[in-house]
């Protein structure tokens, strides 16, 4: 679905990063990626981490041009991942899709997260979609820094909404209009 992702690739520390289309198989790799997240960070507000039945219906659920999940690889290896999927249930939010970006912790800082941000915007100008959400812990400072880079503004802060290690949350909505 989206073979120009392979022509994609960044040289880091004398490694060849690349970039496609996520494959079922994949899917065990970006678990364990996601469960870092899950039981280490506010990056995500889940508290479990999805089993490989979860994994695969949220895969499936990615079948379509504006809901696309892709890989960075390194010497085979998938060393995270970045997804656009559905902001909320209900026909009225078509333009919209929310995005997703997580990496093994030992490649972080190295802008492989923000070059499948910017493939993910590029797939995203080619569909119907018309706006990319992110919901962001407010108290992420590297993550609303990462947006703000990429073009995101802030749109509005939910204060106190959700909970995770014993803290009261607040939750930070920054937004990016595609270029249509």
């Amino acid at each position: 679905m989206y073979s120009h992702i392979s022509d994609e690739f960044m040289i880091i520390d004398d490694r060849i990063v690349k970039f496609r289309q996520a494959e079922e198989y994949d899917l065990p790799i970006i678990r364990n990626i996601l469960g870092y997240y899950i039981l280490n960070t506010t990056a995500t507000w889940r508290y479990v981490v999805p089993d490989e039945n979860i994994m695969k219906q949220w895969f499936e659920q990615h079948n379509k041009p504006s809901r696309p999940i892709i890989v960075a690889v390194v010497e085979d290896v998938v060393v995270g991942y970045a997804s656009l999927s559905d902001f909320r249930n209900g026909e009225g939010y078509w333009p919209c899709a929310e995005n997703s970006v997580y990496l093994s912790q030992e490649y972080c800082g190295y802008g492989i997260g923000y070059k499948m941000m910017e493939i993910l915007l590029r797939i995203a100008e080619q569909t119907e979609l018309e706006y990319i959400i992110a919901g962001i812990d407010a108290d992420n400072k590297s993550s609303i820094g990462f947006h703000r880079k990429l073009g995101f503004i802030e749109s509005g802060t939910i204060n106190n909404i959700g909970n995770k290690f014993g803290r009261d949350l607040d939750l930070l909505f920054m937004i990016k209009k595609l270029n249509k």
